[in-house]
């Protein structure tokens, strides 16, 4: 409850608009009037997801009037007038033709309106928030100076949980009188979802240690409608769906996975929702630097796109996420890494999965890859402390990307390979120079093997953690993330 006033703040930062039901009239007309500025020009914009957008220009006269006009009616929710400076205040698009007035001195307190029930409603609250955030100030003002005397604290703090209460109430209020506003819905997002009391056995102790977790996380969307694609236009929106995916729900491939799904359902009754989130999780993950999570990538590919529900994907833009999806499948994280086929410096066949160990990292890299020069002599390091300082089972499968193909062809067409002893060279050279001696150093010269493809090495060097029965754990990491990463392993396995 304490947070109620200061989540308000947050939530205005933005807007968001609704269709009109209560105007048939084409398009829309807003008369603004702004006290103590005119002759310049203001913006009418908008929030969509975690973007702003401008909407529409109009200029100011001698009265500090203008009107913003179109002839197409505007989706509903919060808007931003904004002034020249770029400061703003919010209003709510629900009814198309209305008047607000504001000044550039107080934006919550001094907003006036007529015409438009939301704004009214938007007026009121923004009146009443603003006189209490100056209360809760003095309060708090008021517990500063108040430090160490036991008596004044408590006092205080009933009356900060006094205003809470106030506030509460006067939203309740609003919710009664007012059950089918935008604005009420948009209060509503805003509230955390209330946990009861944890079941408890015949002594009074929790029988769920995690209940009031597992609760949360259940009805973290309660109060949210996703069904109304007004909420896309809020400021809060958008925040507070990936703060459930980024916070609450557990940090695994597929966790993630199961609750983007949650997520996608709830929103397909909406083909707006629906196609917002399809596309904006699709791209966070695809951006995602968080190791293994290019699996909900996959997901989402195989579950909403390859099954034709991103009916708005042009043909060849289907075709490239997910062929993109097919490359990243082979090598997800908790899956069998693929084998690898390949020859030592001997000309010995030393195929993947036939080292035995407990820990085998696969590591390819190209000879003359400034930044595997860099980091193969860190990887090198970080070898000797988990075998050597450790004592860990461990061993590394390097191979390179090179080939001595040419990529030209005789007159048989078959293809020529090089002969230059600078291109032979370049692998053991490598192996020497970097002192990888200890390491299992294969290569496939004479392209016998897919690995380039099935590892998707489209940079280097890329680094594998597999464990004993070759199922991936961690993917591209560099050399000091590799030894916690162990360690974290290790100090797992003792406590289990």
């Amino acid at each position: 409850m304490k947070n109620i006033l200061y989540s308000f703040i947050l939530a205005t930062a933005s807007l968001n608009l609704g269709y009109s039901q209560a105007q048939n009239q084409g398009g829309y007309e807003i008369k603004v009037k702004i006290n103590n500025l005119k002759n310049d020009t203001i913006y009418l914009a908008y929030h969509y997801g975690d973007k702003q957008y401008i909407k529409d220009t109009a200029v100011l006269d001698s009265k500090g009037i203008a009107v913003f006009k179109g002839p197409e009616k505007l989706p509903g929710g919060f808007y931003l007038i904004v002034y020249p400076n770029k400061n703003f205040f919010e209003i709510i698009v629900n009814e198309q033709r209305f008047y607000v007035e504001n000044d550039t001195t107080d934006f919550q307190k001094n907003l006036k309106t007529s015409g438009s029930v939301e704004n009214k409603i938007f007026a009121e609250d923004m009146a009443f928030i603003s006189q209490k955030q100056k209360e809760r100030q003095a309060l708090e003002n008021e517990k500063k100076a108040a430090e160490g005397d036991a008596q004044k604290m408590k006092d205080i703090q009933a009356r900060l949980e006094a205003l809470d209460k106030e506030v509460k109430n006067f939203r309740n209020k609003l919710a009664q009188n007012y059950p089918n506003s935008f604005y009420v819905k948009f209060l509503k997002s805003l509230e955390e979802v209330e946990i009861p009391e944890p079941p408890r056995d015949a002594e009074g102790k929790p029988i769920d240690s995690f209940f009031e977790y597992r609760y949360y996380k259940d009805h973290y969307f309660d109060n949210i409608d996703f069904t109304d694609d007004r909420m896309l236009r809020t400021p809060t929106f958008h925040k507070k769906v990936m703060t459930y995916l980024e916070k609450v729900v557990p940090q695994h491939p597929d966790s993630i996975g199961k609750y983007c799904d949650i997520i996608l359902e709830r929103s397909r009754p909406n083909p707006e929702m629906f196609k917002y989130w399809l596309i904006t999780l699709l791209n966070y993950y695809a951006k995602s630097n968080i190791m293994c999570q290019e699996a909900v990538y996959v997901h989402l590919v195989e579950n909403y796109y390859a099954k034709g529900d991103a009916t708005w994907v042009s043909d060849d833009d289907l075709y490239r996420i997910t062929d993109r999806a097919k490359k990243l499948k082979p090598t997800l994280c908790n899956r069998v890494a693929p084998n690898m086929y390949l020859r030592d410096l001997n000309n010995n066949l030393i195929p993947l999965h036939s080292i035995k160990a407990k820990y085998l990292m696969v590591y390819i890299y190209d000879p003359d890859c400034g930044h595997c020069k860099k980091e193969t002599p860190k990887f090198v390091e970080a070898y000797k402390k988990i075998v050597d300082s450790m004592h860990i089972d461990f061993k590394v499968y390097a191979a390179p990307t090179l080939h001595l193909h040419k990529g030209e062809y005789d007159e048989n067409k078959n293809p020529i390979f090089s002969n230059d002893p600078k291109d032979l060279n370049a692998w053991p050279d490598f192996v020497k120079q970097y002192h990888l001696e200890r390491w299992i150093n294969v290569a496939d010269l004479y392209l016998q093997d897919n690995f380039r493809a099935l590892y998707d090495i489209n940079s280097t060097p890329q680094e594998f953690l597999l464990d004993a029965d070759k199922k991936i754990i961690a993917k591209r990491f560099n050399a000091e993330q590799l030894v916690k990463i162990i360690e974290d392993l290790e100090r797992r396995s003792r406590s289990n």
